[in-house]
């Protein structure tokens, strides 16, 4: 076996051990994040009751993060800094490479088999596209076009013959301004929702606890802040009903890409 050969071996076994390790990683993950809620909303109200108890009043959202962090091992610290950024930023990068593979088939089949997406065959994703939190990423018969961010850490549900537009960001958390750290806190996480028949045009955003109603559409460079009716027109910064859209809507898109190559 010649050295070219060794090289190819190596790296293609490489791309497996990492394919085994994500697919692992993706189904652990959604657990783990449960678990891991599920625990910070009971420290936090105990935490609460605690402080209040000390300081006999009303305990901020920033005093139980210091009195929290005083009280954390530094090996449980490392623990699920390895899990939630080391090994998420692995996944994240992998997931990136693998939007940018010249196959719509290969791509599908990666992200339902490693990347433990909700999604199903019908479901076409073109070409560099991120997905953050694949494994909270649920859609069916849907498009979504080159070059969009789809941030699904706290969910994303797309119903059926939803149309995404080229680089359509969605956000599921935020940082809350006022904060004098800067936080991303409780009240600005939030899933977004879009119903079946929704136009999500190209170049626009949709910010955490949105609900894109039946039909609606997104005109192209606006920004969802809040509910979108269904079957309205929505553009501008923030977006704003312009027009209804028409109720009669009786397509189905036809599961297949255009462009199977990007």
């Amino acid at each position: 076996m010649g050295v070219c050969e060794i090289i190819l071996l190596v790296i293609v076994a490489a791309i497996l051990l990492d394919f085994i390790f994500l697919s692992a990683y993706c189904r652990i993950m959604p657990w783990l994040e449960k678990s891991q809620k599920e625990k910070n909303v009971k420290k936090m109200e105990l935490k609460i009751n605690e402080i209040d108890n000390i300081h006999g009043g009303k305990a901020t959202s920033q005093d139980v993060v210091e009195n929290t962090k005083n009280k954390q091992s530094k090996i449980k610290n490392f623990i699920w800094w390895l899990i939630f950024n080391y090994f998420y930023g692995i996944m994240r990068y992998s997931q990136i490479c693998v939007s940018r593979f010249p196959s719509f088939a290969i791509r599908n089949l990666l992200y339902r088999l490693v990347f433990n997406m909700n999604i199903t065959k019908k479901t076409v994703i073109y070409g560099d596209c991120e997905i953050r939190s694949p494994w909270n990423f649920n859609a069916d018969n849907v498009v979504v076009a080159n070059h969009c961010i789809i941030d699904a850490r706290n969910g994303v549900f797309v119903a059926n013959n939803v149309v995404f537009g080229g680089g359509v960001h969605i956000w599921t958390e935020e940082h809350e301004i006022n904060d004098p750290y800067f936080s991303v806190t409780e009240t600005h996480k939030a899933p977004v929702v879009i119903d079946e028949h929704a136009w999500i045009c190209s170049d626009t955003t949709i910010l955490p606890g949105v609900h894109v109603g039946k039909g609606a559409v997104l005109a192209s460079r606006a920004c969802a802040t809040k509910d979108l009716e269904p079957f309205g027109v929505y553009g501008g910064i923030p977006a704003k009903k312009i027009e209804e859209r028409n109720i009669d809507l009786r397509y189905n898109l036809s599961g297949k890409p255009t462009y199977y190559f990007y």
